[in-house]
């Protein structure tokens, strides 16, 4: 705390002050400060004394505890229903959440999808983002294909500029999904949902994905990226 408090007090003037008053203060220890100096006197000992308070009470202000408890606070975990809907009966959900990654100036963006409504058969994605900011407009996709009971999903985020996906079956067949942003509200309240898209598609048992074909708005190929154990993952920012 001395440290941190000294630091502020460095300018020569601060010093020569302290140093005038301590000489002051030897030289007429001994005897009756004369009447012409006192008034100097005084105003030295009024200098050293607001110097005092820089050295150590300026810095007690802003101590390390207080500190780090704004660190813990400056990204409280929070989460949100992105989209919800049913398949074959059956509840579905996708959820996004944000948390602090690591220091204050990182977050956490995670998006989980639950093709059943509930935990297992769910999976979930994370990408760091910087904080208060969102994904890259250059981001193109973090996806997975997993099995069901009855049959498979594959879902997944990307970036902002992907329009179309196109998927390429095992079996040799394709599917095509179109990506979509979340609900205006979500996106003028929650500024790390911004520039992203989401999708969640279902398809027969029988076959998963192999590769993943990402078309802009104007049908220009952004990326190609192939699955690796039920996972695709092209670029996304940090």
């Amino acid at each position: 705390m001395v440290e941190g408090g000294a630091s502020q007090c460095l300018p020569p003037k601060c010093v020569a002050i302290l140093k005038a008053d301590s000489n002051h203060k030897m030289r007429y220890a001994a005897g009756v400060i004369p009447k012409e100096n006192r008034r100097w006197a005084y105003w030295l000992l009024a200098l050293a004394a607001a110097c005092l308070v820089v050295f150590y009470a300026i810095p007690g202000l802003f101590g390390s505890d207080k500190g780090e408890a704004a660190s813990a606070k400056c990204a409280p975990y929070r989460e949100v229903s992105l989209d919800h809907g049913e398949h074959r009966d059956r509840s579905w959900r996708i959820k996004a959440s944000r948390e602090k990654n690591g220091d204050c100036s990182a977050w956490l963006l995670k998006v989980q999808f639950l093709p059943q409504g509930i935990s297992r058969g769910s999976w979930t994605g994370g990408w760091a983002i910087s904080a208060h900011g969102h994904l890259p407009t250059t981001a193109t996709i973090g996806a997975g294909d997993y099995g069901e009971d009855d049959g498979r999903s594959v879902g997944g985020v990307t970036g902002i500029h992907v329009r179309t996906v196109v998927l390429k079956l095992s079996g040799g067949d394709t599917m095509v999904v179109h990506p979509k942003k979340p609900h205006g509200r979500l996106l003028t309240s929650f500024v790390w949902l911004r520039d992203l898209r989401y999708f969640l598609r279902f398809y027969p048992a029988g076959e998963h994905v192999k590769m993943a074909k990402l078309f802009d708005a104007h049908g220009k190929r952004l990326s190609t990226v192939h699955s690796e154990e039920g996972v695709l993952e092209g670029f996304m920012g940090l």
